[in-house]
C-alpha cells in the first residue's frame, strides 16, 4: 500500500514513518497540505497514486480540511479514490464526525498509538476496501492524565529508535 503522511511536526513524521517501515510499509512524508497536493500530482503524472493518506488537521499554510477538500475535488470523475485518515490532537466531542463530514474516511487521535494505526491500516487495506464505514478506534478519555501521558506510548517509541538517529522521545 502506498501511503502519504502529512504533518507539520517533524517528530510526528519520523515516528509514523518508522512505525510504518517496521511493518514493511513505505511512506512519503510531507509537512503541509500544499506539499501533499504537490506530491499527489507528481505521483499522478508518473502514473502512480497513494492508496492512503494520513493527514494532520491542524497545519499552517493549508490544513487537513482544505487539503482533503482539494483532493476530493481532483478525484471527481475518477475511478480511484484515496483513503484519507484524519489525524488530530484536537480530540474533542464532535471532531471525528466533523472530519468524516469533510470527506475523510477514518480518524486517528494523537498521540497515535501503534495498535490503533494497525487497525486503521488493516481496515482500509486493498483487500478490505469494500468495508467503507469507519469503525471508532477510540474515544477521548475523560481522565486528564491519560490524555496527556500514555506510558505505553514511550515503549512503542523506544522500539522504533534506530542507532545513530536523533532520540524520538527527547527530540
Amino acid at each position: 500500500m502506498r501511503i502519504l503522511v502529512v504533518d507539520d511536526n517533524e517528530t510526528n513524521l519520523r515516528i509514523l514513518e518508522r512505525q510504518l517501515a517496521s511493518w514493511g510499509m513505505q511512506s512519503t512524508c510531507v509537512s503541509s497540505g500544499a506539499k501533499a497536493l504537490i506530491s499527489m500530482r507528481r505521483e499522478a503524472k508518473a502514473g502512480k497514486s497513494y492508496e492512503l493518506a494520513i493527514i494532520d488537521m491542524q497545519m499552517p499554510e493549508m490544513d487537513g480540511y482544505e487539503a482533503t477538500a482539494e483532493i476530493r475535488r481532483r478525484e471527481q470523475g475518477l475511478s480511484t479514490r484515496t483513503i484519507i485518515i484524519a489525524m488530530t490532537a484536537h480530540a474533542v466531542d464532535g471532531e471525528r464526525e466533523k472530519c468524516l463530514g469533510a470527506g475523510m474516511d477514518d480518524y486517528l487521535s494523537k498521540p497515535v498509538k501503534a495498535h490503533e494505526l494497525a487497525e486503521i491500516l488493516d481496515r482500509w487495506s486493498p483487500g478490505r476496501r469494500q468495508q467503507r464505514e469507519p469503525v471508532p478506534t477510540g474515544t477521548p478519555d475523560s481522565d486528564f492524565m491519560e490524555q496527556t501521558f500514555d506510558a505505553s506510548l514511550l515503549g512503542s517509541l523506544r522500539e522504533l529508535q534506530q542507532d545513530g538517529s536523533p532520540d524520538l522521545i527527547t527530540a
